[in-house]
């Protein structure tokens, strides 16, 4: 594993995204920091590795990087990013989610809905709701698809 991490520096952008993904693989929550500082890499398929590897990985300490990375110039971070933390399930990421749901890139904004719908917190739903008269037909199904899963999961909840 040491020999990996060490990979994480290397000069070619394919090599520090295969290192990103073998550690993300081996899921170990001390990798953490090394990842979360490759974050701010220049290449940008690089911090969208490190999005997907953080999300593997599953701890919750990655997830203010993350939301950080929500602001990414590339639309493909900004995508990784909402993946990751639709799965690590944190909500301290839904008001940075939902500004995504204005991003300029349809990806991001359907994204922003499933990561939201994957968190389930209802403090989401005013956010999603404010998306449902979208000009954007894919918007407006993704909007109401994630307040859908969000409500089922309080009622599922209430029954529990």
């Amino acid at each position: 594993k040491p020999a990996i991490a060490r990979l994480l520096t290397d000069r070619s952008p394919g090599v520090r995204c295969a290192a990103c993904e073998a550690l993300g693989k081996l899921g170990d929550a001390d990798d953490v920091p090394a990842l979360v500082a490759l974050l701010s890499d220049k290449d940008a398929d690089v911090r969208a590795a490190v999005c997907d590897a953080l999300s593997e990985i599953g701890s919750p300490r990655a997830v203010d990087a993350l939301i950080e990375r929500l602001q990414d110039a590339n639309y493909q971070v900004r995508w990784a990013a909402c993946d990751a933390l639709g799965a690590l399930g944190d909500p301290r990421a839904v008001p940075a989610l939902a500004q995504r749901l204005n991003d300029p890139k349809s990806d991001v904004r359907v994204a922003a809905c499933e990561a939201l719908a994957n968190i389930g917190d209802p403090q989401a739903i005013p956010y999603l709701e404010a998306h449902l008269e979208s000009r954007s037909h894919t918007l407006r199904k993704s909007a109401r698809r994630a307040i859908e899963r969000i409500q089922a999961r309080r009622r599922k909840k209430r029954r529990s």
